[in-house]
């Protein structure tokens, strides 16, 4: 899929396990609560990859659910892009609106 030779051989894994919120406790969806995957402290960390496998269903919201925000990908990318690197990590660590956030989903 990437190409051989175009990327190191994994060194880590992850298993992160969501599970259901209370009824009671189930928050809002913050629109500025998001992340670029390996950039957590503003320095990349050749992350490339993220690959989700539901065990059990998610069928309605806030039961564990993965949450992504459709088609924000295009847009950062396209403003790293225009901005170049230290405008963009700059603008990165300023919460902000990219999209609205879609919970999956899911059967296994």
């Amino acid at each position: 899929m990437l190409g051989e030779g175009t990327f190191d051989p994994p060194s880590a894994g992850q298993i992160a396990l969501r599970y259901p919120a209370p009824k009671e406790a189930q928050p809002k969806l913050a629109l500025t609560h998001w992340h670029i995957d390996g950039l957590s402290d503003g320095c990349p960390n050749f992350f490339s990859l993220l690959v989700g496998f539901a065990l059990s269903p998610t069928p309605t919201p806030f039961t564990g659910n993965f949450t992504v925000f459709e088609g924000s990908h295009m847009s950062l990318s396209k403003e790293y892009r225009d901005l170049g690197k230290e405008a963009f990590l700059k603008l990165y660590q300023k919460p902000r609106k990219v999209g609205e956030p879609k919970q999956l989903l899911t059967k296994p």
